[in-house]
This record gives structure tokens, C-alpha cells and sequence, in this order.
């Protein structure tokens, strides 16, 4: 299947499984999600932001 829009099936993981794959993987989600933090502080501390807007 070369189209991955709709997959479907049982996911089925073929990449590798160690422990210092796991750790990288948490250390990416954790450095994207302080990413997406620190863009939401920036943008709700921005003066052209509606703090309406946000809630």
C-alpha cells in the first residue's frame, strides 16, 4: 500500500523496539510538546492576540 491516507488493518509496527528507541521517541514527544508550549505562551502573550479568542 503505497497510499496512506485511509490505512486500513491492524497496525502492525516493522521498525525496531529497543529500549533506546523508546527513550528517543519520549525525548522527541517531549521537546515537541515544550515546542508547542512555549508557541502558545508566545502567542497568548502577544499584544495582537484577543485573549477571547482563547478561551
Amino acid at each position: 500500500m503505497t497510499d496512506l491516507h485511509y490505512p486500513i488493518g491492524k497496525f502492525e509496527w516493522s521498525g525496531s523496539n529497543t529500549d533506546a528507541d523508546r527513550r528517543e521517541y519520549i525525548e522527541q514527544t517531549a521537546e515537541a510538546l515544550g515546542e508547542l508550549r512555549a508557541g502558545y505562551t508566545r502567542r497568548r502573550n502577544s499584544s495582537s492576540v484577543n485573549p477571547a479568542r482563547l478561551t
